[in-house]
């Protein structure tokens, strides 16, 4: 099981982060999921409200999570609901990083709080192949989300050329989020 992003007590001012905005988070989507965990399209739209909050300023994220990896983008887990409903983590985009095609089998939504990100759809064909929907970039500050009653088949990556930080909130543990990796021919991707 993956752990959350440890904050170590005895950090240099400036680079600790803030546990706060953490924790106001969690309990506002827990309040969101207790409310409206049966309607999946209201439930996004809420916790996006609540995450475009979090995202206005990122100045509570410790500046060495904001750090990309060299051969991939980086993902670290921020919290996770106790009972699994819910997870939140950062991820680091460097230039031209992306996910591969995948989908979540849950919600998700994504808040920006460095940089853009842009995210495509795919869509199903009556033989099965995936083809791609329109390019949407989301800027800082801004929230989009995914959900299988609505589609979730995407790939997401950084947008522009410097790294982008992104906060995903998923209706499941983080470790189980992932839940398949397709070719554009529909066939799943073995792992």
């Amino acid at each position: 099981m993956m752990q959350p992003y440890q904050i170590a007590p005895v950090v240099p001012a400036g680079r600790r982060g803030d546990r706060s905005t953490i924790t106001a988070l969690a309990r506002g989507i827990t309040d969101c999921v207790t409310d409206h965990g049966s309607n999946e399209a209201i439930l996004c739209a809420r916790v996006a409200r609540i995450l475009a909050e979090a995202v206005d300023d990122s100045g509570w994220l410790p500046r060495d999570l904001m750090r990309p990896a060299a051969a991939s983008y980086r993902r670290e887990l921020l919290y996770e609901a106790p009972d699994g409903s819910f997870s939140v983590g950062c991820f680091v985009w460097g230039i031209g990083q992306q996910t591969p095609i995948h989908d979540h089998r849950c919600w998700g939504v994504i808040g920006v709080a460095v940089g853009a990100i842009q995210s495509v759809s795919y869509f199903p064909t009556a033989s099965g192949a995936l083809v791609p929907g329109a390019v949407d970039v989301t800027s800082a500050g801004g929230c989009a989300w995914v959900h299988p009653e609505g589609g979730d088949i995407h790939r997401v990556g950084g947008s522009g050329d410097e790294t982008a930080v992104s906060i995903h909130v998923y209706g499941a543990r983080f470790a189980r989020v992932c839940r398949n990796r397709y070719r554009l021919d529909g066939t799943v991707e073995s792992r």
